[in-house]
């Protein structure tokens, strides 16, 4: 018998090196560097302020560019690592987030094989190495 601990990734998740914007409401936008990301949510490096069931918006940026496209979501915190990050779950994710998100992870996962030049991408995805 399996541990509750062990069980299959519903979506691959890629390593990387963007930002996001996350967003409570009544509090300070954060900005936060997100560890992995998949089609189902992405893991940020926090300093706690997050809590464990809290919703949030999450805007992740391709880049630090200004014009760089944004990727906009809403979520749901689903674990928290003290000292280390928090997971969110995404909620809500509009046709068009989900198309860029699934290019980006697509893109970056090693497995698939693929180089972003392959790619009809309206931009350049960040270097995960």
């Amino acid at each position: 018998m399996a541990s509750s601990f062990e069980h299959a990734r519903e979506f691959t998740r890629v390593r990387t090196r963007m930002t996001a914007r996350v967003v409570l409401p009544g509090r300070p936008v954060q900005i936060c560097p997100v560890r992995d990301l998949g089609l189902g949510g992405l893991y940020v490096e926090s300093a706690g302020w997050l809590r464990l069931g809290q919703t949030c918006t999450v805007e992740l940026r391709l880049s630090a560019a200004p014009e760089s496209p944004e990727i906009p979501a809403c979520g749901r915190v689903v674990r928290v690592e003290p000292g280390e990050g928090t997971a969110v779950q995404f909620t809500e994710l509009s046709i068009e987030s989900f198309d860029r998100l699934d290019h980006i992870v697509f893109a970056m996962d090693p497995a698939s094989g693929a180089t972003p030049s392959q790619l009809d991408l309206p931009f350049k995805p960040p270097d995960s190495r």
